[in-house]
């Protein structure tokens, strides 16, 4: 998914945090956007691993915001890793549905995936969640 430079991750089994540990650094030592990112790819690989291996699988996946503090002045990195999550995602959407809310999306062919945009804006993508229904109730009801 593009981590920068990425070498090797594992997780820690010998920590009293069990937690991932990649190219060489706890995922406690990254900065908060880096941490998000890395709970997704976390997310997406266990959700796949159960799809495939599991008795039971998640069957849908739901995430807030992977990559929105992802922003680190603009640089290629962020961009890169971003894209790489999306990516990953619209390639590999054969082990059930990944939902994702995300306040800006990466510019990327989607392939096959179904994107819903909230505009807040009754008469331009989707208002919000329910549909038919705005901040001042339901949308043309007398």
């Amino acid at each position: 998914m593009k981590f920068d430079k990425f070498s090797n991750c594992y997780f820690d089994f010998e920590s009293d945090d069990f937690d991932i540990v990649v190219n060489g650094k706890k995922k406690l030592r990254f900065g908060g956007g880096y941490k998000a990112f890395l709970n997704a790819v976390v997310a997406i690989a266990l959700h796949q691993y159960l799809a495939e291996s599991g008795r039971h699988g998640l069957g849908v996946l739901m995430m807030d915001s992977p990559i929105l503090s992802l922003k680190e002045g603009g640089n290629e990195t962020s961009d890169a890793m971003r894209k790489g999550l999306f990516t990953y995602l619209a390639d590999n959407q054969d082990f059930g549905q990944v939902i994702i809310v995300e306040n800006s999306i990466p510019n990327i062919d989607y392939k096959g995936a179904r994107l819903e945009e909230y505009t807040h804006d009754v008469n331009r993508g989707r208002y919000g969640l329910l549909i038919g229904y705005t901040e001042e109730g339901l949308i043309g009801k007398a």
